[in-house]
């Protein structure tokens, strides 16, 4: 116990010294070398160490980033390290302190080592900068001797990127079709939801005499604003409007400013052949509805079952199919937008 409590006591004070003269090098890096994040958008990173042979007693250390990013979150891996003093974000740093006490020599860790993970958010477009402002780590070399690690720091390459939204073809009018233009809103997605921006709909028009056309992959703007040409549709007036969402049951639109379920035939929408003199229609009050994972037009058991299976893994990224709110993870909330939708969703068809 002795031997533990003196060899505690070298590390703490080495740890917090002002200087540290190099031993063996240590490799200091992230576990994902290379990446991109768009404006926000959120990613967990490792930080490792490689060793070598050498075990790894105690680090003190600040890792300094650039203002385009933000750090979330910060932790340091219990398993490896018994005593954490330190893991927070200060003043632009993530500061990490911890030590191993109580346990011998052959019980620390060695070789290749996860000394902690960050949660980063892209906050601007840019490259992103990483650096060691502090970088005290000690090791031991199995025989009970004080080991200070010179730290090679190896920095990843990340950059921030635009969230790119595709913008509306252009509609001219051909003085003879009439031009639709509209404005939807998905629940449970806010603004700027990173994994939100690509998502184009499906649009069928419905005229009186029953006469339709479907209209197939029309994109919208960062206002979420589509316009498109209603080839096909003979009626400029009374014109009903189905909207559907790549994972969204079909909602029927028929009047400016809607925000409920029009229970009635038939629609009030009016369109023109002049682009100018057409008004962009509001639909934003009555959100398209998630939940339609497998797209048979019913939110039901099945597409709960996908929903629950893949919240539970927790992943993050681009394009998942479970991610209802765009936020670019799985979580309660989508499944939750997907029990909203089954309470009293399903396609609206006339």
């Amino acid at each position: 116990m002795r031997v533990k409590i003196l060899v505690l006591a070298m590390i703490m004070a080495h740890l917090f010294a002002g200087g540290v003269m190099a031993g063996n090098s240590l490799k200091l890096y992230f576990d994902n070398s290379s990446f991109n994040l768009k404006l926000g958008e959120k990613k967990s990173i490792k930080l490792m160490a490689d060793t070598g042979n050498v075990y790894l007693s105690g680090i003190n250390l600040a890792v300094k980033f650039s203002t385009n990013i933000k750090v979330n979150s910060v932790t340091v891996h219990n398993n490896n390290f018994s005593t954490v003093t330190s893991a927070k974000t200060v003043n632009g740093e993530v500061v990490m302190v911890a030590y191993n006490m109580g346990k011998f020599t052959n019980q620390l860790p060695k070789g290749v080592v996860e000394i902690g993970s960050l949660e980063i958010e892209g906050v601007s477009v840019g490259q992103v900068d990483f650096s060691l402002s502090t970088n005290q780590m000690i090791g031991n070399d199995g025989a009970n001797n004080i080991d200070y690690f010179g730290v090679n720091f190896v920095k990843p390459t990340v950059s921030v990127e635009a969230v790119t939204i595709p913008t509306p073809t252009g509609i001219i009018g051909n003085g003879k079709d009439g031009v639709l233009k509209f404005k939807v809103a998905f629940a449970g997605v806010t603004n700027g939801a990173a994994c939100a921006v690509n998502w184009p709909v499906d649009v069928m028009v419905l005229e009186n005499n029953g006469n339709s056309k479907t209209y197939s992959g029309i994109d919208l703007n960062n206002e979420r604003e589509g316009q498109m040409l209603l080839t096909g549709i003979n009626s400029k007036n009374n014109l009903a409007v189905f909207i559907k969402g790549p994972k969204h049951v079909q909602v029927k639109y028929a009047e400016n400013n809607q925000n409920n379920f029009y229970n009635k035939p038939g629609g009030n929408i009016i369109v023109d052949s002049n682009p100018e003199n057409t008004v962009v229609y509001n639909f934003t009050g009555y959100p398209l509805m998630a939940g339609d994972i497998n797209r048979d037009g019913v939110v039901d058991g099945v597409d709960f079952s996908i929903v629950k299976s893949e919240v539970n893994k927790r992943t993050e990224g681009n394009d998942l199919a479970s991610d209802l709110n765009g936020n670019c993870k799985l979580e309660s909330q989508d499944l939750s937008l997907l029990m909203l939708a089954m309470k009293d969703k399903q396609e609206q068809l006339y």
